[in-house]
């Protein structure tokens, strides 16, 4: 039998061409939203893991009934509802683009409350 040869590489590195090509991102109409009013962040070696929940309080009416039977709870119950795993090369730009979508919205959230003080000032004086 005789034997083979092993096979010849190219120089891996001078065969390959790197470009960047651009992500479309897609999300599908059919994903549904969830609310998560809790978080925990898990450190690993590698990565960190984000998990989501959904804290359920107990409701608390302004009855007189309720007030009078109404005693703590001893915990309140968190589902969780989601577990994201995030590559720990990934965190810096992600907290990074939260804390800039977070800054955007309060100066949004300013300027609506601004115009809302505005007009309510203007009705006061006309109205």
């Amino acid at each position: 039998m005789a034997k083979r040869k092993p096979a010849q590489r190219k120089n891996a590195t001078s065969a390959v061409k790197i470009r960047q090509v651009p992500i479309k991102y897609k999300s599908p109409d059919a994903l549904t939203p969830i609310y998560a009013n809790n978080l925990l962040v898990q450190p690993d070696q590698s990565t960190f893991i984000l998990l989501f929940y959904r804290a359920v309080v107990p409701l608390i009416t302004d009855e007189e009934a309720d007030r009078k039977n109404f005693r703590p709870p001893e915990h309140v119950d968190a589902e969780c509802v989601a577990r994201i795993v995030v590559p720990a090369h990934m965190m810096p730009p992600l907290i990074a683009a939260l804390g800039a979508s977070f800054q955007k919205n309060n100066a949004v959230l300013a300027q609506l409350q601004a115009a809302i003080s505005s007009a309510d000032s203007t009705q006061k004086l006309t109205g």
